[in-house]
């Protein structure tokens, strides 16, 4: 479901909650009602293009979960946390270990990318290898595929083209990933402040379940 998909079944639910209640004479009311108007309204306020955080969106259903309320209104709940959990990301660009198909969306021009590559035509004595699955780094420039090298991309920046790297027409390209961010080791003062943040949610996310008499499991987000 895509998120205008989502933004249309959540008016729609609240429209009928809207006209159960003219039919009553009676305001527009019920978790069904107030949900579907939270996550409308979640999905409104994004801060940039198409862009939102799923967690708030899953917190906020959750809590209204957390209330009570009779099992219709509780399955409803249910049902709005599945389909935001299968939303696609907003951005899957900015993510790493993700692979992309090319069919889906190519790399910017000479951005280093990891690319999974396969040969349908090596020479015979590769010929194990034909239309096997390989992995490595390369470039996207100019309609073709070149493989990785720092002077491989001055050239493409530079010229367009860097024959000494140009991949054969045999090689197809199937997918991509953004390369991952260059390891950095941690310091006791990055632990210490990330076990402290862990800490503080627990201890925040007890203290709520305490206040609501409700039994979770406390998981590592």
């Amino acid at each position: 479901m895509t998120r205008e998909e989502l933004k249309r079944h959540c008016l729609k639910q609240i429209e009928g909650c809207e006209m159960w209640a003219r039919h009553t004479g009676e305001e527009p009311h019920g978790k069904v009602y107030e949900e579907h108007k939270l996550i409308l309204e979640l999905l409104d306020q994004a801060p940039c293009d198409d862009c939102i955080s799923r967690q708030a969106v899953l917190e906020a259903v959750s809590k209204i979960g957390l209330c009570k309320c009779n099992t219709n209104e509780i399955e409803a709940v249910d049902e709005c946390l599945r389909v935001v959990k299968a939303l696609p990301p907003a951005a899957p660009q900015q993510k790493t270990g993700y692979w992309i198909p090319v069919s889906e969306r190519l790399p910017d021009n000479t951005e280093p990318v990891n690319i999974t590559w396969v040969n349908h035509n090596p020479d015979s004595y590769y010929a194990d290898i034909k239309d096997k699955p390989f992995t490595a780094t390369g470039h996207y420039c100019n309609g073709r595929w070149w493989w990785y090298s720092a002077t491989c991309q001055d050239y493409l920046n530079e010229y367009g083209r860097c024959d000494a790297d140009y991949m054969d027409d045999d090689i197809e390209v199937i997918a991509w990933m953004p390369l991952p961010e260059p390891y950095k080791a941690e310091t006791a003062s990055t632990i210490i402040g990330r076990t402290s943040q862990t800490a503080g949610y627990v201890v925040t996310r007890t203290v709520s379940i305490l206040r609501t008499g409700q039994s979770l499991t406390i998981s590592d987000r």
